[in-house]
């Protein structure tokens, strides 16, 4: 019973702290104090989840004994008592403009130097930003290019005409589907700390993890998948990147790949997506695919949610990865792939 009213309250607490704590985080304190006193608890125990709710904004323990002789006594008001002398002028609309002007000359400006310019201290400043004027100091955003307006009109349209493409047979359309990119494979990467992972018992040291650097040594893979899974995996030579004449090669392998472990994607025609690599769309790679009466779909510039290998496929295979260790093997004769194999324990 105990433990699940703690639970209650810490609950009570935590919804009243996304609440405007700047002007009524005192009397909600004092109003829980009051409420917790009413039900027996000790003192200290009600410091306990005062203290884990509002850290250092929590009361000291000599105010909260304070506020519990008053509630014993009988007093019902939480509200602090009126004071005799001028009141606060740290709000006042003067202040307050004072603060807007300072804001919007600078809008990097801090809270110290905000509270030192207007006389008011940091408590006030702080009020001020967040309750009256309603602000927030938020860091730039990183984004992976600065598109022109006719780079952000042709992604909005292009994406409507797939929207358009899919409504019409959603079904079909994902069938038809063929999407790849490259990627490098390491030797060895490291795997992270969530993997390396262990239940222990109760009280016990957690695992020691040494501080491991991926191999220099690594292989390019171009992978070719649908829904149904991985169609197409080639390894280049060495450490050599893809070109044109290279990427034409591997769609011919492609195809072949296609007309063995998806013949019916070929009768219902080939809807082929990648990204906007230049070996990818270069001339030559261009008439192959127009050989191969392929429809290629519009990719819009720099569109990362468009790119399901970058975002789903590379993601979860290079995870999979994390922690082996493999041979890089010489090419045979004749045979330009770099075979990955995992190497023997």
């Amino acid at each position: 019973m105990g433990q699940n009213m703690f639970n209650l309250i810490s609950v009570i607490f935590g919804l009243v702290r996304r609440g405007s704590l700047i002007r009524r985080c005192a009397s909600v304190v004092r109003a829980n104090i009051k409420f917790l006193s009413k039900l027996g608890w000790q003192p200290m125990r009600i410091i306990q989840p005062l203290q884990q709710v509002y850290g250092c904004s929590a009361p000291s323990k000599s105010v909260v004994y304070e506020w519990i002789r008053r509630f014993k006594e009988g007093r019902e008001a939480i509200e602090d008592d009126r004071r005799a002398g001028r009141p606060a002028t740290a709000t006042s609309e003067g202040t307050v403009a004072i603060v807007r002007n300072l804001v919007e000359g600078d809008r990097r400006i801090t809270i110290r130097r905000i509270a030192r310019m207007a006389g008011i201290s940091l408590h006030s400043a702080f009020g001020i930003l967040h309750e009256t004027l309603g602000l927030r100091k938020l860091s730039a955003r990183w984004v992976p290019k600065a598109l022109r307006e006719e780079q952000l009109d042709r992604r909005v349209n292009l994406s409507r005409e797939l929207l358009t493409k899919i409504e019409a047979n959603e079904t079909g359309f994902f069938d038809r589907i063929v999407t790849g990119d490259e990627t490098w494979i390491y030797q060895y990467h490291p795997e992270s700390k969530i993997q390396s992972k262990q239940w222990l018992p109760r009280g016990s040291a957690g695992p020691v993890k040494f501080k491991a650097e991926r191999s220099a040594r690594k292989a390019m893979a171009t992978i070719f998948w649908d829904s149904d899974g991985v169609i197409l995996t080639d390894f280049l030579e060495g450490e050599r990147t893809v070109t044109a004449s290279c990427y034409k090669a591997i769609l011919r392998k492609l195809k072949t790949a296609l007309a063995r472990k998806r013949r019916s994607k070929l009768h219902l025609g080939v809807l082929f997506h990648q990204d906007n690599a230049p070996a990818h769309w270069s001339r030559t790679v261009r008439t192959v695919l127009r050989e191969f009466r392929w429809e290629v779909i519009p990719r819009p510039p720099y569109s990362p949610d468009v790119a399901p290998s970058d975002f789903f496929l590379f993601p979860k295979l290079k995870e999979h990865l994390k922690g082996t260790l493999f041979v890089l093997c010489e090419p045979l004769p004749q045979r330009p792939l770099l075979r990955i194999v995992p190497a023997a324990s």
